[in-house]
Parts: C-alpha cells; sequence; structure tokens
C-alpha cells in the first residue's frame, strides 16, 4: 500500500502541475475581449501571468501539448488520486478501528466524515433545478423554431443558411436541421466544418464562409445545389447559448434579407425567426 500511495501521489501531483499550463497564474486576470470570442479569446497571454513555469518546454516543443486549449483537464488525474487516497486512508482507518476494543465510536465518526465529504461536493440543489429548468426552457423554444421550418419546408428539402459572417460553426444547425426534417450543409462543431467544409461546392463555400456570402446565393439556387435559403434573425453558434436571440443578431438577419429582397430573381418569404429565400417562379 505504500507503493500504492508513492504512485498515488506522484500521478495526482502531476496532473495539478500539468494543469496549470505554460504558466503559474495566480489571481491573474486578462484583459477583456470584445466581440464575439476567436480561438486567441481562448488563451492567457504570457505577459500577463504571475510566471512562466518548465512546462512550457512541453506546450512549445511536445507534440500534442500546443493543441491542448483547456490544461485544467489535467486535474482530472489529481482528482482521481485524491479519491483514490481518500479511499486507501479509511481502509486504514477501518482496520485500525476494527482492532480496537470498543470500534464503533471510531466507525461512526469515519462514516459521518464520509458522508460530510460526499455532501460538500454535491452540487447546489436549488441552483441546479433552477438551471435545469431554465435551459429546458431555452431548448423547447429553439425547437419551435425547428417546427416552424419543418411546416414551411418540403421533407428532406435541402437548405443552407447564409448568416453573414465566415465563422461557419453553425451548433444550432445540430439541432434545427434533423428535427426540421431537412438537410443541410451547415454543421456545428470546428472538426466537423473542417472535415465537411472540403467537399463542398465553391458555390456553397462563399454561401457559408465567403466576405460576399449573398453573391453566392443566386448561383446556390439556380445550380440546384440547395432548395432553399435561410437567413436566421439568430446566430448559428452564440444563440446556442442563450435564447430568444440578441438584439444584434435579429437586426443582422433583417439587413441581409433586405438586401436579398431588392433581387427581383429571390422570393423572400419572413417567419418570425428567419427569412426562406427561393427563386421567384
Amino acid at each position: 500500500q505504500r507503493r500504492a500511495v508513492l504512485v498515488l501521489a506522484i500521478c495526482g501531483l502531476i496532473g495539478l502541475v500539468m494543469s496549470f499550463g505554460p504558466s503559474l497564474k495566480i489571481d491573474d486576470t486578462r484583459p477583456p475581449t470584445t466581440g464575439n470570442p476567436t480561438a486567441q479569446s481562448y488563451l492567457m497571454p504570457k505577459a500577463d501571468a504571475t510566471l512562466s513555469l518548465p512546462t512550457a518546454l512541453l506546450d512549445e516543443n511536445a507534440p500534442g501539448f500546443s493543441l491542448m486549449r483547456a490544461t485544467y483537464r489535467w486535474f482530472v488525474l489529481t482528482r482521481w488520486a485524491l479519491i483514490a487516497l481518500a479511499a486507501l486512508g479509511v481502509q486504514q482507518l477501518i482496520s485500525r478501528a476494527l482492532r480496537s476494543r470498543r470500534p464503533w465510536p471510531a466507525l461512526i465518526v469515519i462514516v459521518a466524515l464520509g458522508v460530510l465529504s460526499v455532501l460538500e461536493l454535491l452540487p447546489n440543489p436549488s441552483q441546479t433545478l433552477h438551471n435545469y429548468r431554465a435551459w429546458e426552457n431555452e431548448r423547447k423554444q429553439t425547437l419551435a423554431v425547428a417546427t416552424d421550418l419543418k411546416h414551411s419546408l418540403p421533407a428532406g428539402s435541402k437548405v443552407a443558411f447564409l448568416v453573414g459572417t465566415s465563422a461557419a460553426n453553425d451548433y444550432l444547425a445540430n439541432l434545427l436541421v434533423p428535427a426540421a426534417g431537412l438537410r443541410s450543409y451547415n454543421v456545428g462543431v470546428d472538426k466537423s466544418v473542417a472535415i465537411s467544409s472540403a467537399s463542398w461546392p465553391k458555390e456553397i463555400r462563399q454561401l457559408i464562409q465567403g466576405p460576399n456570402a449573398s453573391g453566392a446565393l443566386g448561383p446556390a439556387l439556380h445550380d440546384g445545389l440547395v432548395n432553399a435559403v435561410i437567413i436566421p434573425k439568430f446566430d448559428l453558434r452564440w444563440s446556442s447559448y442563450s435564447w430568444p436571440p440578441a438584439v444584434e443578431y435579429q437586426q443582422r438577419g433583417i439587413a441581409l434579407a433586405t438586401q436579398v429582397s431588392a433581387n427581383p430573381d429571390f422570393k423572400v418569404v419572413d417567419h418570425k425567426w428567419f427569412y426562406i429565400v427561393t427563386l421567384r417562379q
């Protein structure tokens, strides 16, 4: 058991040190970001940290370490080590208590300490319930958008969302498109975007990611690449965190729809949370 304790302690210490990342932060804060976060927004500027650590060498030179965006996840190793060490400690205390003449008082104290430690780690029931209710309410409101889409377009229609930005990390597409019984080029999670966008037609790539996305709307519809283009009054990424959508996203959608409506080739139908653009017959 002494060897096991030593191994667990070393593993826990390694996890703790690695969770700090390439630098030690003590009451440090990074400068506030402006606008929507980017990949760089998640990184701690080196100059704002208290102290650089030797682990920075791994981050700079070892394969894979520089790609780890959330080094705090190493702390999972520390937590598991602490749990295992606590279990070994309780086992030792119980063994000693059972060897004594009056084991019950000690056993009661040990069990009480174990129960208290579990209760301390439990989430706040009231806050957790409140959060789940709020998330469920937002989920229902978001799915109402999918219901509207389902009633507005034939099942199996191929669509593309025209958002007007080049981010193309469209989380809400993963929820809305299958729930509405549609097909779409848009997809959420950056890795999925990287894989799928490699096979997109150039018109679709321009429509979803290009700087002049509205200019690609006509070719995408005329060439039959999509049956309809959807202009949302929400952001396919950031509105997944909070619903109803922010006013800026609603205004962005309205501005895009106004621009597209000026072209007589397109029919633009207004819905509560989106516009549907098709070719005018």
